[in-house]
């Protein structure tokens, strides 16, 4: 399998440029074309000068509610899958994560703490839930129907906004001075009749500002989504995937009367639900696998409630207030709790306790039990989160001073209920005999093992903020110089509370900030920006990024622009005040997998891990340049090319687990972090090279230790051709090369590439072509992942040299037929060929579409 190389399609870029003729002028999906006297001034992410929005110096994409539409999204978290062309999105589907129910959006690889998340240029609090030690926003909260564009700004923007703006910024910007009715519906659902989805959204508008001195939007957003049971997908039902060269998953413990006797083979019973087969790392025990996949995702119901009022006091003064609350219900339901073998000891003392098993004598010694409580059904989980917030604010000019001042308050809180075992009553019950691991129990017996944990969790945000523009202070040869100044005071919190126990975390910190920002048109066609921001913080000390930006208009067609800053993340409250909290990881332990003679697919085990909090964490400082280039040409078309760099020092890391386990024996200090049971002189007679015991778990302190270098090229083609009487033709053609991805997991230690592997591909592509006729609108999207090597880090490319995935492209198709002014019926297909995606043996799973097509409906309605 051949994958093309970095110089080739370096090269496809270049001649891409050579073939195609674009614009963009820095505002790429701006679609107003006007005389520019005529074009308004607007906020726009990136800066605090009012400008048009073909004026930015840095890459912003803006998509505006047509294309939010016909991408068919049911979520914000879908609709930002659906128009990034290279973005990792969590879906919050899965219980079993720290964030329960979080959807996390992260540009560049870098992950979701690093991408600012802006509502009408206000931040958005964190999760109620923190992912594990790291603060994200959950996009849950954000009301899609209210959503009337979503500005996306490449760039780092510490300068502007301060923390998090590393690898870019995501404005969602609400319906304004909006005066009528509009409302929409859309239902879908798995070709295969589940994981049913029905989305309804209304707004509705009284008064303008221009006639009336007032407007007020009312929205109102909900969701209802039934889950998606793995067991009705072909492709994923199947738990044994050694024939895709994966690990046999299939389960144990789904019959009663699977044991051990200390010192004997394992047993498994003649009524297994399944099928017995012999263990792989021992042929003399006799395993009970169960094929049933029991996983589905998560049944969910949202509703958000929003209202914005503006009031115009006179001609130089608005005052505004907005308030929304968001709440969200979601249910999991997993497999049968487990009794792990710790505590499926069965002792002679014990009322359960057999003298003869199937005909063997015990003769006193201790019988593991392998067990789930199957009896008690599925394992529940329950999240409910609500999110409150508020802002109240002024905004006018006096004289050429346009100023906004403001006060937002936002608190999020989570509530989860889970079932886990509790240790205590499992060992009481053997002692009394209320519960017989040997035999199926009623119900009740099973449910009397199993207790409800709860996790709290609260984040609140409050940010006071006045900041003031001038748009023509003074001229220069190029032009009107523009002036931004602004403070603001923030206080952030989070707490969170295990089983209603002592808090993991409870902190907050303070911030003071000021910035100020100048346009300065020095020649004619040249534009800067110069921006600076310092913050301080209270617990752990201040930052200040400065930015240079430059545009500068070299042909009447052609637009050059480029940009250097400093960014910076902070620690989280949960890195500076977390108390050491146990999470796992899955890792290869080769030490012993080698000498057993198990392969990649077989090795992969789950270990304990202990996570420790640092108070003297500093925070992750990064360099930002970028360079573009904007075409335009006659024949409507356009073409930008932009080139990024982003290299980041003193990176909070917990070391990689993996990379602990691979060089224990190279490193003292790493081997200390490894706490392992004694060898097990069984496995030391049957396999001679063994040294090491089975792992107990491994201690990962967080530390400023890491360091990151990305760089890459983003390249859009768009443009129309003209069809005469059969309408219009629309292609846009938006491509995501990573040059590298480098990264270190020691400190002073040179960064190595992680590119090439399956979360890291060199390149992704989103081609869209679309057709307008009247009344019709059709589009047809193809989302195209390269091959790789099929391997999560290539670091780890010893494990698995040879192997790779093929690339793969998935199409999604839609239809919009809009029948009068009002009224719009739209339909399509996601992933309309039914395109299975390439199996990872690393990964474990399908990359890419594994559920097959998925149908839905909308239906619009807009009176205004």
């Amino acid at each position: 399998m051949l994958y093309p190389s970095r110089l080739k399609i370096s090269a496809l870029l270049f001649l891409q440029a050579g073939l195609f003729s674009p614009e963009l002028l820095a505002a790429q999906d701006t679609e107003v074309k006007t005389k520019a006297n005529d074009i308004e001034r607007i906020s726009i992410v990136g800066s605090n000068l009012k400008r048009s929005a073909q004026g930015t110096v840095s890459p912003v994409t803006v998509f505006d509610k047509a294309e939010i539409i016909s991408t068919g999204a049911s979520s914000i978290s879908e609709l930002l899958g659906k128009v990034l062309p290279r973005s990792d999105i969590t879906s919050g589907t899965d219980g079993g994560t720290f964030a329960p129910g979080a959807n996390t959006v992260s540009l560049r690889h870098l992950g979701a703490q690093n991408t600012l998340i802006l509502v009408n240029g206000r931040r958005y609090a964190a999760n109620a839930f923190a992912s594990l030690d790291t603060s994200v926003v959950s996009l849950n909260s954000i009301p899609l129907t209210a959503i009337e564009r979503v500005e996306v700004l490449y760039d780092g923007a510490a300068a502007i906004y301060g923390s998090d703006a590393v690898a870019g910024v995501i404005n969602f910007v609400t319906k304004t001075n909006f005066n009528g009715f509009s409302a929409n519906a859309q239902a879908s659902q798995w070709q295969a009749g589940d994981g049913e989805r029905l989305n309804f959204g209304a707004a509705y508008g009284l008064g303008l500002l221009e006639q009336d001195g007032y407007n007020l939007l009312l929205t109102l957003d909900g969701a209802d989504r039934q889950p998606t049971q793995w067991n009705n997908h072909e492709a994923i039902k199947n738990l044994d995937q050694r024939p895709l060269g994966g690990a046999d998953n299939r389960f144990t413990g789904m019959t009663a009367g699977e044991y051990r006797i200390a010192g004997q083979p394992r047993y498994a019973p003649q009524n297994c639900r399944g099928s017995i087969e012999p263990s792989l790392t021992n042929p003399a025990d006799k395993l009970c696998l169960s094929n049933e996949n029991l996983y589905r995702d998560s049944q969910t119901s949202r509703i958000n409630a929003n209202a914005l009022l503006t009031w115009r006091i006179n001609d130089q003064l608005d005052l505004f207030a907005e308030t929304g609350l968001s709440r969200d219900n979601l249910h999991f339901e997993g497999w049968p709790v487990s009794i792990p073998t710790a505590n499926g000891v069965i002792k002679p003392t014990d009322k359960v306790y057999k003298t003869t098993l199937n005909g063997t004598p015990t003769n006193g010694k201790n019988i593991t039990v392998y067990r789930r409580l199957f009896e008690a059904g599925l394992s529940q989980n329950t999240v409910d989160s609500s999110v409150w917030r508020q802002v109240l604010g002024v905004r006018g000019n006096y004289g050429d001073w346009d100023f906004e001042s403001s006060a937002l308050h936002q608190l999020n809180r989570s509530q989860q209920l889970r079932d886990r075992l509790d240790t205590a009553a499992v060992a009481n019950a053997f002692k009394t005999g209320s519960f017989d691991p040997f035999i199926e129990n009623t119900a009740a017996a099973a449910q009397a093992l199993i207790n409800k944990n709860q996790f709290d969790g609260k984040s609140s945000l409050s940010v006071v903020e006045a900041k003031a523009s001038h748009g023509t202070l003074f001229s220069l040869s190029g032009g009107d110089v523009g002036l931004a100044l602004g403070s603001s005071f923030s206080r952030e919190t989070a707490r969170e509370a295990r089983n209603l126990g002592n808090p993991s975390t409870d902190a907050s910190r303070n911030i003071s900030s000021v910035f100020a920002e100048l346009s300065l048109p020095f020649l004619d066609k040249l534009e800067t920006q110069l921006a600076v921001r310092h913050d301080r913080y209270n617990d752990f000390g201040s930052s200040t990024n400065p930015k240079l930006a430059m545009a500068y208009q070299l042909h009447d067609d052609v637009l050059v622009r480029g940009s250097a800053t400093t960014t910076y993340r902070a620690p989280s409250l949960q890195q500076l005040n977390m108390a050491p909290t146990g999470s796992y990881w899955f890792y290869n332990d080769w030490a012993r997998c080698k000498p057993m003679g198990l392969n990649a697919a077989n090795c992969t085990g789950r270990v304990d891990n202990n996570n420790i909090s640092n108070k003297e964490l500093n925070p992750e400082t990064s360099i930002n340049q970028s360079f573009g280039l904007v075409w335009q040409l006659p024949a409507q078309w356009q073409l930008t090319l932009d080139w990024f760099s982003i290299r980041q020092r003193n990176t909070i890391s917990r070391l990689d687990t993996q990379y602990i386990l691979d060089n224990e024996d190279k490193d003292a200090k790493l081997a200390a972090l490894i706490s392992r049971n004694p060898l097990d002189p069984d496995d030391a007679s049957r396999f001679p090279g063994l040294t090491k015991g089975t792992i107990i778990d491994v201690d990962v302190p967080l530390a400023n230790i890491a360091r990151l270098e990305t760089s890459g090229v983003d390249a859009q083609i768009e443009g129309w051709i003209s069809l005469g009487s059969y309408g219009e033709l629309n292609f846009n053609n938006k491509l995501s090369y990573l040059l590298d991805y480098k990264q270190s997991d020691l400190p002073d230690t040179a960064a190595t590439s992680r590119l090439d592997g399956i979360d890291r591909s060199d390149w992704q592509n989103r081609a869209e072509l679309g057709w307008h006729l009247n009344e019709w609108q059709w589009k047809l999207v193809a989302n195209t992942t390269p091959g790789s090597r099929d391997i999560s880090d290539i670091t780890q490319l010893e494990t698995n040299p040879d192997a790779f995935v093929a690339g793969y492209t998935v199409f999604d198709t839609n239809l919009q037929y809009q029948w009068s002014t009002q009224w719009r019926l739209g339909g399509g297909v996601k992933n309309l060929f039914d395109k299975l995606g390439p199996y990872s043996t690393s990964y474990g799973s399908y990359l890419g579409p594994d559920h097959g097509r998925q149908f839905y409906l909308q239906l619009n309605y807009d009176f205004n």
